[in-house]
């Protein structure tokens, strides 16, 4: 997908130049289900608008995963995610191969690496062959290499113009502009009133995220800030969501809903420079999946306090700093 480099400084953003490339040409950087996210569409590399390239995948870097652990690989087929959920996730990293171990090891992921001409990647990770995250290298010697990272979500959108438009009169601050690709999405970042960075997506023929809600995907979202209200307040507008507080939990705790059905949490945050949308991923076994990211190189902070209606929950963090959450599945 098309990317843009950006540096974040508490609420201070500096937008870097970037260029577009044509879409990859050889087959051998699609995967064997055509479903075109990422392989088909190019990737946004930084530098110049003039400059273009065809980024095919490295060689040796296709790997399905979900193997034993997630069971045979389901039909083809392409996902459809409601106006108004989270449809997907991404990240950035120094260190994208580290990353890479990484995931493949503690959530069995399977991988397909692209290759930038100067060194850099992206990174589709899968779920029985099948799409459900991705990250972007970013250069050891830039800003945003320095800066603490994280996972951040998509919520799928009607139109993403009409919706950023929406967030910056609301107060949001973009992350630079929409990126478009016809007949296959459109997207665009931006960051909230508290801080988080959220993104927003419209999809084409590339929807999103495959799997949803099961083990090894994208499983539970939620954001934790520091001005709860102001929060509810500003998606309230957005998105249409509604907010029903969380009894008897054991931290300041709620669900955002739309149409009467939760979609994410909303929980306050004792550290106003961290706020963060947190995407979580399912986990089989909870407790193996916590050591598995301590021997893979990871860390592991404490088990988040328990919230009536989740299953339980703790933070990890690569050994790039990237920090994800992890869940145990229901399924």
């Amino acid at each position: 997908v098309y990317k843009r480099q950006v540096l974040r400084r508490s609420r201070y953003v500096r937008l870097r130049p970037y260029r577009r490339c044509e879409r990859l040409q050889d087959t051998g950087g699609r995967s064997q289900y055509s479903l075109a996210p990422f392989c088909s569409v190019g990737v946004l590399r930084w530098g110049s608008v003039r400059d273009r390239c065809n980024l095919p995948a490295r060689e040796g870097r296709v790997h399905a995963g979900g193997g034993p652990r997630y069971g045979a690989a389901p039909m083809v087929q392409s996902r459809q995610h409601a106006v108004g959920t989270f449809c997907f996730m991404e990240s950035g990293s120094a260190n994208a191969e580290l990353t890479r171990r990484f995931y493949e090891g503690l959530l069995d992921w399977g991988t397909e690496v692209h290759a930038f001409p100067d060194g850099g990647s992206y990174t589709r990770f899968l779920l029985r062959g099948l799409p459900v995250a991705g990250v972007f290298s970013v250069e050891a010697d830039d800003d945003l290499a320095r800066l603490p990272t994280q996972w951040w979500p998509f919520v799928s959108v009607t139109s993403v113009d009409a919706t950023l438009e929406r967030a910056i009169a609301l107060g949001a601050t973009p992350l630079g502009e929409v990126v478009k690709v016809p007949g296959e999405f459109a997207a665009a970042e931006f960051i909230d009133p508290s801080g988080a960075v959220c993104g927003v997506w419209q999809a084409g023929a590339h929807t999103g995220a495959q799997s949803i809600g099961e083990a090894g995907a994208l499983s539970w979202t939620d954001l934790s800030a520091p001005d709860p209200a102001g929060a509810v307040a500003f998606y309230e507008e957005l998105f249409g969501w509604g907010h029903a507080p969380v009894e008897a939990s054991a931290e300041s705790y709620g669900f955002f809903t739309l149409d009467g059905a939760v979609v994410g949490g909303l929980s306050r945050s004792d550290l106003p420079a961290a706020p963060w949308w947190r995407p979580h991923v399912g986990v089989n076994d909870f407790d193996t999946a916590v050591a598995s990211a301590l021997e893979f190189g990871g860390d592991v902070g404490a088990e988040v306090p328990h919230v009536a209606g989740l299953a339980r929950r703790a933070m990890v963090t690569d050994p790039n700093g990237i920090r994800l959450m992890l869940i145990e599945s229901k399924t």
